[in-house]
């Protein structure tokens, strides 16, 4: 029952790092500039090494800043979890939770009752939509592999712009995520 810090490459933290490099050259390449054209050949070599270090550097300024806004937890509460995500909040009513927290992304399991899996859903504003496998009730056409699991026979679920979800009945827990990726 504890969160920590973790760090997990994803395509955000990769898009975050070729951005700051990016923003390093820049820099240095303009700070490499101001000092060549401002003064005389001494500090030509000060002003290269201290570009260098500066491109070297800020991709590890950013790849700290994600680490450290980065976090899960293992059987935790709602509440303790809720400190940590930033994209949806967890209902109080929501026990034994998992969750992982990464810059752009949201992920939590936890067991929770149907009727509160609902009345939260409603709450929220997400449609949520009956599921069940068998030959005579076909899955619908939302409901891609990628929401509903394949061992999930019967339960509920939601997709909405990025944040998805469902409620497995057989196993009374939930799963919603976010993805920015």
């Amino acid at each position: 029952m504890q969160v920590v810090p973790y760090f997990a490459p994803c395509l955000a933290y990769r898009g975050l790092v070729c951005l700051s490099m990016f923003v390093a050259l820049f820099v240095c390449g303009t700070f490499y500039f101001v000092v060549k054209y401002a003064s005389g050949k001494p500090t030509q070599r000060r002003g290269f090494v201290a570009g260098c270090l500066a491109m070297l550097l800020f991709p590890l300024l950013m790849a700290s800043v994600v680490a450290l806004t980065s976090a899960e937890g293992h059987g935790v509460s709602a509440e303790v979890a809720n400190r940590s995500l930033a994209w949806f909040k967890l209902p109080a009513t929501a026990h034994d939770v998992h969750f992982k927290h990464t810059l752009g992304t949201d992920e939590a399991e936890f067991a929770i009752d149907q009727a509160e899996f609902i009345e939260w859903a409603q709450r929220e504003g997400w449609q949520t939509y009956v599921f069940q496998r068998n030959p005579d009730w076909p899955m619908p056409q939302d409901a891609s592999q990628f929401v509903v699991p394949r061992e999930m026979n019967f339960g509920f679920y939601f997709s909405n712009a990025g944040l998805s979800g469902y409620f497995d009945h057989d196993t009374g827990r939930a799963k919603v995520w976010l993805s920015m990726d």
